[in-house]
């Protein structure tokens, strides 16, 4: 509210941040409930001027979920996650590094990997992300033939 350069705050972080912010909490939040909390925020701000703190607040109510985290660090916080990420393979398990090289905060998100197996089989894995650097060991059925990060489309994020 004190920044005076109003137009040199439009850019890419303004839309296309902000479309990946919606996409993944309708992720976080399943189709069903976002649906509903789009439409009582529209309902209830119809005629009047709303905030992000409003949407928020409206997404918590219908969702029954504490939304702090999830908008403190993908709005009210700069920059995205750039992940460093290398698989090591073994017979029948697969060890992954993750490390968040960005210069900003650090983030804490669900991370989806497809893991294509010696038969071609899918098996899909979320694990959590929660410190700037992880280790996360999987067994598996069988032998892992590759690896997907984020197959659905979910995070945004970039890859180093």
């Amino acid at each position: 509210t004190s920044y005076t350069e109003l137009m040199n705050l439009l850019n890419p972080n303004s839309y296309q941040k902000g479309a990946w912010v919606l996409h993944m909490l309708r992720r976080k939040l399943g189709d069903e409930l976002f649906k509903k909390g789009i439409i009582t925020f529209y309902r209830k701000y119809r005629l009047s001027n709303a905030s992000t703190g409003d949407f928020k607040n409206v997404m918590e109510e219908v969702s029954g979920v504490d939304l702090n985290q999830f908008f403190k660090q993908w709005l009210y916080s700069s920059g995205h996650p750039v992940l460093s990420i290398s698989g090591e393979i073994n017979k029948k398990s697969i060890q992954f590094i993750v490390q968040q090289t960005q210069k900003s905060n650090d983030f804490s998100f669900p991370l989806t990997i497809e893991l294509t197996l010696k038969k071609g089989e899918k098996l899909i894995k979320v694990i959590e992300i929660n410190e700037r650097n992880e280790i996360v060991n999987f067994e598996t059925p069988k032998k892992v033939k590759s690896w997907k990060l984020d197959p659905f489309v979910d995070l945004l994020f970039e890859q180093k």
